[in-house]
């Protein structure tokens, strides 16, 4: 989705495993329902004293738990300008988890965030996902850091199913792509990013997007694993749409690409 009439009009997200060469056909059809994201095993049973957020919350023992591959419309704690849908995500995850106070935590590679918190996917009674629901529910979006990449296909499908349908998030103006040709930002935070890649700069710890209208993405060099394809030059003057959290130092603004699956190609509708 872009920003701009015009623009909504001749282009067309196209979300892949890889980003520009390969493409991969994964045998799903995107309008068939999503499959249920299934967690393979619990790692705790924990019971839950608050809900923060539509992605936060906080035990019993004092523990704070950021849930795993999604991100939800964020409150303006300060200021009390909170976004759109931030009260309706927060209600519906306190709701879910009315339903069963004792819930299960799942883990990945990585448990705490830099914030101390604890990363996992919430399940309650044995087996429903959380993270699944709220985007099936247009209540949030998927977003893939590593090195937690579990059930990363499944929330994308789960995401796709809500924004095919225009739910939640999808119907607001306010989450629409900014296309960075056509205006600068004007706040950061977690953003869809919209524009052309105009020049690409590899150093030895990161290659850089620029992208035409003064914002860079960039890739550190830790995550160029995730990457199966590292021809980069083929991104070259290619449409894209980036997600994560996009950040202002100085004049510039950037934003951070962890994964490729944070990252759509653009192609003209038929």
């Amino acid at each position: 989705m872009l920003s701009g009439a015009s623009r909504d009009k001749i282009k067309a997200p196209l979300r892949g495993a890889f980003f520009i060469a390969c493409l991969l056909l994964t045998g799903q059809v995107w309008g068939a329902p999503a499959p249920e994201c299934l967690v393979d095993h619990v790692d705790e049973q924990v019971r839950v004293k608050q809900v923060f957020d539509g992605d936060t919350i906080q035990l019993d023992d004092g523990r704070k738990v950021r849930l795993l591959g999604i991100n939800t419309p964020e409150f303006d704690w300060e200021g009390g300008a909170h976004e759109p849908l931030a009260h309706e995500a927060r209600k519906a995850l306190s709701d879910l988890l009315d339903k069963s106070r004792t819930i299960g935590l799942r883990y990945e590679r990585q448990r705490l965030d830099r914030y101390k918190r604890v990363l996992a996917h919430l399940i309650i009674d044995g087996r429903t996902n959380i993270q699944q629901i709220l985007l099936q529910r247009g209540l949030a979006l998927a977003i893939v850091v590593p090195p937690n990449l579990w059930l990363q296909d499944c929330y994308q499908l789960a995401e796709r199913q809500a924004r095919d349908k225009g739910l939640g998030l999808w119907g607001q103006d306010y989450f629409r792509s900014l296309d960075v040709t056509r205006q600068p930002p004007q706040r950061g935070g977690f953003r869809l990013i919209a524009g052309r890649v105009d020049r690409i700069k590899k150093t030895a710890r990161t290659l850089w997007l620029h992208l035409v209208g003064d914002v860079s993405l960039h890739i550190a060099r830790e995550d160029w694993q995730y990457f199966p394809d590292n021809n980069w030059r083929l991104w070259q003057g290619r449409d894209i749409v980036a997600r994560g959290w996009l950040y202002h130092r100085g004049d510039k603004w950037g934003l951070r690409i962890r994964h490729p699956q944070n990252i759509e190609a653009m192609r003209s509708e038929e």
